[in-house]
């Protein structure tokens, strides 16, 4: 996972210099070979030392190979640090749920949802959308993070076609890095909950939609953008801040048949976190675009945790943080977490600042 992700952020800093960005590359697809030339690889629940400290993951639930880190001195009872990264979600269709940790003295945990709950059933809406758009003849663009949500966006929608609560569409994976990353599903069956007979079999596979297509080449993005007639088309970047659906949207937010569905997080300051908002008119690939399709967001398909289920993992440690620090979240979603930790819990907490130092 580590691979596709640098090569893939390899290849957009190329792209954009390409086309005259302000900096130059900060690495490119050698840099990446170097890198992982170097690689040790770990398991999860096996301890190894770095420069006199032991350190451990644990599965975080968030996408394929995601993990909690614990640094500890040889011998401590509890974690002098635990940094949570991502946490995913414990009822999530198709990734393990988060594993328990014991405690650690200092917690940094994720605050992405510190304020907000997901909804309960997410797929009534998406069907709701994906029908209206294909009614009126539109294409349907899910822009979509490549690793993880992809692959569940593309379950949920096989599911849906089963159920015969959406028509089968042609449906495009429009992203190298997503297909790959639906291969590793197939390789990887110990860290997800998918029937691996099922993801081997091309008749019922729960990935692959009912007519399926991988776009993995420019012309055949291309064509998946003329097609003629409803169709989904999921490709990145989710946050519209760049990739293949850019082009997608350049062409298709102009026709109001068409239909934009978020499926994930945006963050401000981004061309989703604007189409989400209602502009009107968004800038991309540098030129200014008129939005005339439908834009809709549906939070409840979100990898990250919510409120709710980041307190729920945080009551089953067994000891108490002499100090928590929320990370990773917009100002006031982070202060909502950080409320909420020391009102229900009792935990000394405080939102981390930028550029602040903690001795631990």
């Amino acid at each position: 996972m580590m691979a596709l992700i640098l090569r893939d952020a390899a290849r957009l800093q190329r792209e954009t210099t390409r086309r005259g960005g302000e900096r130059d590359a900060l690495f490119d697809e050698s840099d990446v070979d170097q890198l992982l030339s170097q690689r040790v690889v770990h398991g999860y629940g096996n301890p190894f030392t770095i420069g006199g400290l032991e350190l451990r993951f644990r599965r975080a639930g968030h996408i394929l190979g995601s993990a909690t880190i614990e640094l500890r001195e040889p011998g401590m009872e509890d974690a002098r640090l635990l940094y949570s990264g991502d946490l995913g979600r414990p009822a999530h269709p198709m990734l393990r749920s988060p594993e328990d940790v014991p405690g650690a003295r200092t917690l940094l945990i994720e605050a992405t949802y510190g304020n907000r709950t997901h909804a309960p059933s997410p797929l009534a809406q998406l069907a709701d959308e994906i029908n209206d758009i294909a009614g009126r003849g539109g294409t349907v663009v899910i822009p979509t993070f490549a690793i993880g949500r992809a692959q569940e966006v593309l379950w949920h929608l096989r599911q849906l076609e089963d159920r015969r609560l959406i028509p089968s569409l042609p449906v495009v994976l429009d992203s190298p890095m997503a297909v790959d990353a639906t291969d590793l599903f197939c390789r990887f069956p110990e860290e997800h909950n998918l029937e691996m007979e099922l993801l081997m079999d091309t008749e019922r596979c729960p990935l692959c939609c009912r007519r399926f297509e991988m776009a993995r080449t420019s012309e055949e993005s291309r064509r998946a953008t003329r097609r003629h007639g409803p169709s989904i088309i999921l490709a990145g970047s989710g946050m519209v801040t760049g990739g293949r659906v850019v082009r997608h949207l350049a062409r298709l937010l102009p026709d109001a048949r068409n239909g934009v569905v978020f499926v994930g997080f945006q963050a401000a300051g981004t061309p989703g976190r604007a189409l989400v908002d209602g502009a009107k008119v968004v800038e991309l690939q540098g030129e200014r675009v008129d939005v005339r399709s439908t834009v809709a967001s549906i939070g409840g398909l979100s990898a990250h945790a919510d409120a709710d289920e980041l307190l729920a993992w945080l009551r089953r440690w067994q000891r108490t943080p002499e100090r928590t620090y929320a990370v990773h979240g917009e100002p006031d979603a982070a202060a909502a977490l950080a409320t909420r930790i020391a009102t229900e819990l009792g935990w000394p907490v405080e939102v981390a600042e930028y550029g602040g130092r903690i001795e631990i």
